[in-house]
């Protein structure tokens, strides 16, 4: 069974990134369009899991879709080729009813886990969900924060986040082969932590290669891009969604009540990675 690669992250923490270096390393043209990222799936799309399940999702509920998506998850690892690539957003915990987590550790080859400090996420993720800040902050120390729960997306399946120092510590401590990348960390040494990464998920690149890929990926280029031709990932509400491609950026855009709100709530594991001295 080939397995599953899924690169994981809270919403906001430079997963978009991740997936455009990869498929920029993976290319023979060093301008891939940024609309065109074939090489990672949602891992909640729901025209995947019908595929899988052979039912259309609208005539389940949730509990049941949840409830199937171990065993949606087992075909796709045992899919032909090379190892399928699904990007996360969910915590790994048991949702919606279920038990069990959505991918079996039988199911996963690897795990890219992303991380960025909290406050910086509250910051992109309020201009995401057109929401204000105190309403991300909000939502990120939610224990129950949920998408999708009471009004189904179109095109994906709910996804489960859980407050965000939960959702950080369960990929942290997932009985799978977990790679734990920091945002912060890739911006400042982007060749470094690329090479880490393919070497975790098992794809050999010369740093020649590696040194393509980030140039080609810089924000400078990929915002050239969005300016050009839009970005289908972006919300409408949106003026831009490559924004600064920085970090600590929430020092000029956070309040500093919310930012104190912040550390309150996720001293512990902002401590653990690093983000609080």
């Amino acid at each position: 069974m080939p397995g599953l690669i899924l690169l994981a992250s809270f919403m906001k923490s430079g997963n978009t990134w991740l997936r455009i270096l990869l498929q920029m390393l993976e290319s023979a043209d060093a301008a891939v369009d940024i609309n065109a990222l074939r090489s990672t799936t949602s891992a909640t799309s729901r025209k995947l899991f019908e595929q899988m399940a052979g039912i259309e999702s609208r005539h389940l509920t949730m509990a049941e879709v949840a409830a199937a998506r171990p065993a949606v998850a087992h075909m796709l690892a045992r899919q032909p080729g090379k190892a399928m690539r699904l990007k996360v957003h969910e915590a790994y915990l048991p949702a919606f009813g279920t038990s069990t987590p959505a991918f079996p550790p039988e199911t996963v080859q690897a795990v890219l886990h992303l991380v960025r400090d909290p406050r910086d996420v509250a910051v992109s993720l309020a201009e995401h969900m057109g929401c204000s800040l105190e309403t991300a902050v909000v939502r990120m120390g939610d224990p129950d924060f949920a998408v999708g729960a009471r009004r189904w997306h179109p095109s994906e399946l709910p996804q489960f986040f859980s407050d965000w120092s939960r959702h950080t510590l369960s990929w942290l401590e997932a009985p799978l082969p977990v790679l734990t990348l920091r945002y912060e960390d890739m911006l400042a040494d982007p060749i470094a932590a690329l090479a880490a990464a393919v070497r975790h998920i098992g794809i050999t690149a010369t740093q020649e290669r590696l040194a393509a890929a980030v140039h080609a990926a810089s924000f400078e280029r990929l915002r050239a891009q969005e300016d050009k031709a839009g970005f289908h990932e972006r919300p409408p509400h949106m003026h831009r969604f490559f924004r600064r491609g920085e970090a600590g950026g929430w020092r000029g855009e956070l309040p500093s009540h919310l930012a104190r709100a912040m550390e309150e709530r996720h001293g512990a594991v902002m401590h653990r990675l690093g983000y609080l001295p």
